[in-house]
């Protein structure tokens, strides 16, 4: 069970950190061409498709779509917590009440900085307090129907609003609202 949150932390942070890297140092080596770097911004978002928050990592590129990750998570804040291990002293999520992480792609309808979204995709993770638990249950199928608003310069704010219906496999439905604000990591200077 640990493993498997630590590979969902691992492959969120090699996104973050790898893709725009990669997609950069490939610029200098491209032929002149109407090629462009992709949008990029950070936001956190509350309710959403990380059900209670999210903090997420998002592109759009010129053609209208877009892909984001996101990770969400709850420490436990019992006072019987032994979350930090202190041998390690690396964080142990097995007394989390949940981890997870949030892999969409998005499709824009509207202008570059106002526009419709549209967006599917699913929510992985681990739910530990089952019992309690109210919503569809990790690994589910999430979708975005809302309104997004992104100057696309560098270090403008980027907010967005929308509906984020949730499909558990188990069959549970849940209808969710996300409420979003961040700011542009790339773009025009």
């Amino acid at each position: 069970m640990i493993h498997q949150q630590a590979v969902i932390i691992a492959i969120f942070m090699m996104i973050c950190t790898v893709l725009p890297g990669t997609v950069l140092a490939q610029l200098p080596y491209m032929p002149q061409t109407n090629t462009s770097v992709p949008d990029q911004s950070v936001y956190f978002e509350a309710g959403g498709n990380g059900i209670i928050y999210s903090m997420n990592y998002d592109l759009r590129f010129d053609n209208n779509f877009g892909f984001r990750v996101g990770i969400s998570g709850v420490p436990d804040r019992s006072s019987n917590n032994r979350n930090l291990n202190k041998d390690s002293n690396w964080y142990d999520f097995r007394n989390t009440p949940f981890l997870f992480s949030v892999i969409m792609g998005n499709y824009f309808i509207g202008s570059e900085t106002s526009s419709l979204e549209l967006g599917a995709g699913i929510v992985i993770g681990e739910l530990y307090d089952n019992e309690n638990w109210d919503y569809p249950k990790p690994n589910a199928a999430t979708f975005t129907i809302g309104y997004r608003y992104m100057n696309r310069k560098k270090w403008y704010p980027t907010i967005k609003a929308g509906l984020t219906p949730m499909i558990g496999f188990n069959g549970k439905a849940h209808m969710r609202i996300g409420i979003s604000i961040g700011m542009m990591i790339s773009g025009d200077e």
